[in-house]
């Protein structure tokens, strides 16, 4: 049933993203930045994460999801994380700033799947350089789900480049 009301308004909102995806974009983060419709925010991200647009290139959208994941809401920045992981790749602009957003958010119990999850989507050279001794402990966690998003992140840079690992 809410597939094919999901399914009946996709045309709409394709026709409304192929026209004026800038103005969609834009209400999007403001939404989440105020933090006034949390859900509808997350919605629209939603929509736009659909097959359709998994190739076009969004890397653009870095300074905003920068913005939403500075925000003090624990569920703004969830949303946030989850554009990061769909958005954005290792070569994406302003992606060197991630470090100091990401090694706050480690320190949160709510935030650090989310954070690892995002980070092993678009982490490079210059961002372990930054975050290698948090990742390093992170690995060594408690928890299996954290652990396990740990290593992931250290194993796809060390795909990357064989020689930064250097402690394990």
């Amino acid at each position: 049933m809410l597939s094919n009301l999901l399914r009946s308004y996709l045309p709409k909102i394709e026709n409304i993203i192929s026209t004026s995806s800038s103005n969609l974009l834009d209400s999007t983060f403001a939404t989440l930045k105020s933090q006034k419709d949390i859900q509808r925010g997350s919605s629209l991200l939603s929509l736009m994460n659909s097959p359709d647009y998994s190739n076009s290139d969004f890397s653009f959208l870095c300074y905003d999801i920068l913005n939403v994941l500075s925000v003090n809401d624990v569920t703004v920045r969830i949303i946030g994380f989850r554009a990061a992981s769909f958005y954005l790749d290792n070569n994406s602009p302003f992606i060197d700033m991630m470090p100091s957003i990401i090694q706050t958010s480690l320190q949160s119990p709510l935030l650090v799947a989310p954070a690892l999850n995002a980070l092993s989507r678009f982490i490079n050279p210059f961002i372990y350089e930054n975050l290698q001794k948090n990742l390093f402990e992170l690995a060594k966690s408690g928890s299996d789900i954290v652990r396990k998003l740990a290593i992931c992140t250290i194993f796809k840079v060390y795909q990357e480049k064989e020689d930064i690992l250097t402690e394990f």
